[in-house]
């Protein structure tokens, strides 16, 4: 059993069995604080300087679904982050929980803006055909679902509701 943010993917669920989702994400734009309002969605991107790690999904997310943008690369995350705070780029592209985490480890000099272009579900993998224990899993993350304490988990450790 896995339990560390495992994307469910068609392709991952040919080799194991996942729970019900605990977390969702995908991918998040990440601005200078005070700039929320300029990207919202990903139309928004268009005409923008985007940040995006060299070699990524999110640099590949963003060359084949937006027009128009001018893609800057970069192969450490600080620079990235350097360039976003003194206005060399206008976003950067991220996953969304790593943007949340992002925003209060930069003093809330960085601000996550809009909902994330994509939607990426993260659940427990586990061997294929431990259905007992599948069960038990699903039904724990019910639990929780149902008395609010996996939202109020999601809220302590990311600072928003990241299971929907």
């Amino acid at each position: 059993m896995v339990i560390n943010q495992v994307t469910i993917s068609d392709e991952r669920k040919k080799k194991y069995d996942f729970s019900t989702p605990y977390t969702v994400s995908g991918v998040q734009a990440l601005v200078k604080k005070g700039n929320e309002g300029v990207i919202k969605t990903a139309a928004d991107l268009k005409g923008k300087k985007v940040g995006v790690g060299l070699g990524t999904n999110y640099e590949e997310w963003l060359r084949q679904n937006v027009q128009g943008v001018d893609v800057r690369t970069y192969d450490d995350d600080p620079t990235k982050y350097q360039d976003l705070r003194v206005g060399r780029i206008d976003a950067i592209l991220v996953d969304r929980l790593a943007a949340l985490d992002l925003v209060k480890k930069t003093n809330n000099t960085l601000a996550v803006t809009g909902e994330a272009f994509s939607r990426q579900e993260a659940g427990v993998a586990l061997r294929k055909g431990n259905d007992d224990l599948l069960k038990a899993v699903d039904g724990a993350i019910a639990d929780m679902q149902k008395d609010g304490s996996l939202k109020a988990l999601s809220e302590k450790w990311f600072g928003a509701d990241v299971t929907k």
